[in-house]
């Protein structure tokens, strides 16, 4: 069955889930976007809301502890307040809508920070925190159930670590966790399904395309496929469970290329090249979209205020519906005939696509004589996609309501046989009924006449959910009537 495919531009948040829609990804369109006020490199990057901040970063003379909110939205820059100490190579975390700047240094050749500062968008202020246990510099961050995972990075100039530590903002405590595999700094994080992945960087041997998965609950770490392109001082993001790596450099000089990991597979693959190569700049994700910020580049001035868009464009694939028969019965007319409609056998037939709409059809309208009869129902949607069932249609004579709760226990014994009420349901019935029959028996009319009308509401619910048919349903129920008005 050939499944047709339309085209869909993605727009749900990062954090949202994918309704029940299946996903193959196109490439990302990139558009420049308004530059930041100062042209910076190695910048501290992250988003709170639909804001992206920039954080400190070299401006190459000196560090800097101005801080600029983007709003994508607008597509402006607003100055907010500075960190305390100026510094660039600094590594941010963002949980609860605060954001943290870690680590860090003050020069070029200087020495590493322990430093933590939180920032406050709404009071527009930062406090000092609990220091880090590692002094660092060039560290990544990875946020994963409101903790932050600091690794790698450079304890001081020309030492590289592998070091990973985890700040909790709750209890301003840090713990010591299992250190990467491969030290390195320069490098980029991705996080998928609470597991942080670590990819490329720098190590004295070169530039590294080598991939490592951390485990949060296992505290663990293990060996993933490589990158298709070594890179160092490149950054990543996370969309739709996919990580996209973008830019860096290589032994030849600055990258413009853009990879996808996909961790459900373990496949990298290349997408659409950004706008220009770039180094040590920073990124963040806002309603599905990209934006890259900053770093060196192969223009002149090398550091760049410039920022670019990537939207990813996806495709959705249909998904064909899903047919679900119930057997039914009913009774013949003054002519002795019976009909139906595709309602009638639908058992609550669905179509997994989110806002799909779907047709149902049967083989067989009727006329049905007296006996049992098999209908195939149809369910096609929008793009002709189809699945089919098989219903049984028993055509009764016209058939008297239950007199008696005895007569009806047995009616609704028979149903479960005859395989028009599925056990369960049948078993729900039978736990009213024979509630009602021993309050017959012990004279306690009112509470007879309670478990009745709880058992006509059990059998409006299934008639609902389409587990008994209307004829069924209307029978019980005018049988619990009769027997109601005969106490």
């Amino acid at each position: 069955m050939n499944r047709k495919i339309t085209t869909l531009l993605f727009i749900l948040c990062l954090t949202s889930m994918i309704s029940g829609n299946l996903f193959a990804e196109e490439d990302i369109t990139w558009v420049a976007k308004s530059d930041m006020f100062t042209a910076r490199a190695h910048i501290g990057c992250g988003v709170i809301g639909d804001k992206i901040y920039v954080i400190g970063g070299y401006d190459g003379f000196s560090s800097l502890s101005t801080v600029e909110e983007y709003d994508p939205i607008l597509n402006n820059w607003t100055v907010k307040a500075s960190l305390r100490i100026a510094r660039f190579g600094v590594t941010v975390g963002v949980v609860d809508n605060s954001l943290y700047a870690i680590g860090g240094r003050t020069s070029m050749n200087g020495d590493s920070l322990t430093l933590v500062e939180e920032y406050d968008p709404v009071m527009n202020q930062w406090i000092v925190k609990s220091s880090m246990p590692t002094a660092r510099s060039m560290a990544i961050t990875a946020v994963v159930n409101g903790k932050i995972y600091v690794l790698g990075g450079e304890p001081s100039y020309g030492s590289i670590s592998n070091a990973v530590e985890v700040y909790d903002p709750l209890e301003d405590e840090w713990t010591t966790l299992s250190s990467m595999l491969e030290p390195r700094y320069a490098f980029a994080v991705g996080v998928v399904n609470d597991r942080i992945y670590a990819i490329g960087g720098y190590y004295f041997t070169g530039n590294l395309r080598k991939v490592e998965e951390f485990d949060p609950v296992t505290n663990s770490w293990s060996i993933k496929p490589d990158m298709q392109e070594e890179r160092s001082w490149h950054n990543a993001v996370s969309i739709n469970n996919k990580i996209y790596v973008i830019g860096g450099a290589d032994s030849t000089g600055l990258l413009n290329k853009v990879e996808e990991y996909d961790p459900s597979n373990d496949v990298w693959v290349q997408k659409e090249n950004s706008l220009i190569p770039r180094m040590s700049f920073g990124a963040g994700v806002v309603d599905n979209r990209i934006y890259v910020m900053g770093g060196y580049t192969t223009n002149n001035p090398a550091i760049t205020p410039t920022v670019e868009e990537g939207t990813v464009n996806f495709l959705v694939i249909n998904q064909p519906p899903v047919a679900v028969c119930q057997n039914i019965t009913i009774p013949v007319d003054e002519n002795c005939e019976a009909f139906i409609t595709p309602e009638d056998v639908d058992g609550g037939s669905y179509d997994p696509d989110e806002g799909a709409t779907i047709t149902l059809s049967v083989d067989n309208l009727g006329p049905f004589t007296i006996g049992e009869h098999c209908v195939n129902l149809t369910v096609t949607d929008e793009h002709g996609e189809f699945d089919t069932c098989q219903a049984k249609v028993s055509v009764i004579a016209e058939t008297p309501p239950p007199v008696t709760i005895v007569e009806l226990t047995n009616y609704v014994i028979n149903l479960v046989i005859q395989g028009n009420l599925d056990n369960g349901a049948g078993n729900s019935l039978m736990v009213k009924l024979d509630a009602a029959i021993k309050a017959i028996d012990k004279g306690k009319v009112k509470t007879a006449i309670n478990q009745l009308n709880a058992f006509k509401n059990s059998v409006k619910a299934l008639e609902k959910s389409k587990r008994l048919s209307s004829f069924e349903a209307q029978l019980l129920i005018d049988a619990a009537d009769l027997i109601i008005g005969s106490l």
